[in-house]
């Protein structure tokens, strides 16, 4: 498939045999996401409506991502053949190369992104204890 893909053809088969692949990795990722939180956080109680939602919240984050690479994959491919065909251009443009490197790119940032740190002081004011907390702050003292 990688080198049906890097070469010089445009195939639009191809691109659809490649977003199946993409959705069905998209789609196992998310569920084992889903499966390792409640692995972890086995304690919370589950709420059957809160979890069908949840859970197809998270397949259309991943038929969304899926479509957005295979959508910059069609697009990088698109413009490459169209390049190829016109002739204009004497030097070889590595679209394809190019574009594989601007998701991974796009992915880094984007996963890289911290969140803010929750930070403070909790005090109960029948016995005088005070709590101080940083990214959890507790229910009671």
């Amino acid at each position: 498939m990688t080198h049906d893909f890097f070469s010089s053809k445009f195939n639009i088969a191809m691109h659809c045999r490649l977003f199946i692949k993409i959705l069905k990795c998209c789609i196992a990722v998310c569920l084992l996401i889903y499966a390792i939180v409640h692995i972890v956080l086995f304690d919370f109680p589950l709420v059957v409506s809160e979890e069908i939602i949840v859970i197809l919240k998270m397949l259309l984050t991943g038929v969304l991502f899926a479509a957005a690479i295979s959508g910059i994959l069609l697009i990088a491919d698109a413009v490459q053949y169209a390049v190829k065909r016109s002739q204009q251009v004497q030097y070889a443009v590595p679209v394809k190369k190019l574009a594989i490197a601007a998701v991974l790119l796009l992915i880094l940032i984007t996963a890289g992104k911290a969140q803010t740190i929750a930070a403070g002081t909790v005090k109960d004011n029948t016995t005088g204890l005070t709590a101080v907390y940083k990214n959890i702050k507790p229910g009671s003292i």
